[in-house]
């Protein structure tokens, strides 16, 4: 039990380490939705990092446990790598992300990760020092040499990005019409018109990506030992805890505050928006999106969320066919006769 307990804290600390290298965090800050597919398009920086940081974080706790005479930690260290890995799916499963990741690649990387980390972890945990270079290994140097001229003949092919856009639109459509079914009576005892529900919505998915039912969960149970915090699907701060439905009620109340706000006189005569007829309705979402936030990148996630809804709501009619066209324009010159 020991043993296990021993591994099961290293590839804890194998996968928070990856995640802070990674630009990632537990629970703090914003992450923005298409950052993921932005990663996926560039398969050199992004599969190397995946499948080589692990390893390398894990050797180097080796290193670390070598060097301070902790070498009990270090007897079968592969077996925290795969667990972190474990970990790692269990995070996407519990942060409702799923529908956003490529299962197939994800077990490629885990793959690789797994038979790579495996074999170095027999080559150099016992011995340290074949992290070096010297001249008895001056062969490994050529072919990390010819490692790096292969990465950069790569590094700017884009791949994945219509699946990935795919897998994107599947998760905001889902998302979108599960709190739809759940808060609609909620949201339009306030609201008049689809722009505001569409903005509702659209922070609702962002706030749910970022805090998922299980943080929520965790964010009840210290509820008692804090003086505020924010709470619920809509993560309203309050002295007290409150539940989703609670927190939709005050959120959808503070946004349409907002978009009052953001629609006043002062507002509209802010310098950096267009003068050209009527005021764009994307100015409006992006300030309403930032005064709930204060975040730029926030806001133009709600944007872009935001028109995926509409266009879900509203589907662009399809291209007339040869023959349509055909007929509608004999028709037309038929009926001028």
């Amino acid at each position: 039990m020991t043993f296990l307990i021993s591994k099961l804290a290293i590839a804890f600390a194998i996968f928070i380490i990856v995640n802070m290298l990674g630009e990632f965090s537990i629970g703090i800050g914003y992450t923005q939705i298409h950052h993921q597919f932005k990663r996926e398009q560039y398969p050199a920086f992004n599969q190397i990092f995946k499948i080589i940081t692990p390893i390398f974080v894990t050797i180097l706790l080796g290193i670390v446990f070598h060097v301070l005479k902790l070498n009990n930690l270090n007897t079968h260290l592969w077996l925290s790598l795969l667990l972190s890995w474990l970990l790692r799916f269990l995070y996407i499963l519990l942060w409702q992300k799923y529908e956003l990741m490529n299962l197939v690649v994800f077990c490629i990387q885990f793959a690789f990760s797994a038979m790579l980390g495996i074999w170095l972890y027999s080559k150099i945990i016992h011995n340290p020092t074949l992290l070096f270079p010297s001249r008895d290994n001056m062969v490994s140097e050529i072919w990390l040499l010819s490692a790096l001229f292969l990465y950069k003949g790569f590094e700017d092919v884009k791949i994945g990005n219509i699946s990935s856009e795919n897998r994107k639109r599947k998760y905001i459509i889902k998302t979108y019409t599960e709190f739809k079914e759940k808060f609609e009576p909620t949201i339009k005892k306030y609201t008049k018109d689809e722009i505001t529900e569409n903005i509702i919505y659209a922070i609702m998915i962002i706030e749910n990506f970022n805090r998922p039912k299980v943080v929520r969960l965790a964010e009840w149970a210290l509820s008692p030992f804090r003086d505020i915090g924010t709470y619920g699907l809509m993560q309203i701060k309050s002295p007290g805890y409150l539940s989703d439905i609670q927190s939709v009620e005050a959120g959808t109340k503070a946004i349409i505050a907002l978009l009052e706000n953001v629609r006043s006189a002062s507002e509209c005569d802010r310098k950096d928006w267009d003068k050209s007829g009527n005021y764009h309705i994307g100015q409006i979402i992006n300030r309403t999106a930032w005064l709930y936030n204060n975040s730029e990148s926030y806001a133009n996630e709600v944007g872009d969320i935001y028109r995926q809804i509409s266009s879900y709501r509203k589907p662009t009619p399809p291209s007339p066919t040869t023959e349509q066209l055909y007929n509608a324009y004999f028709s037309q010159h038929t009926n001028d006769e």
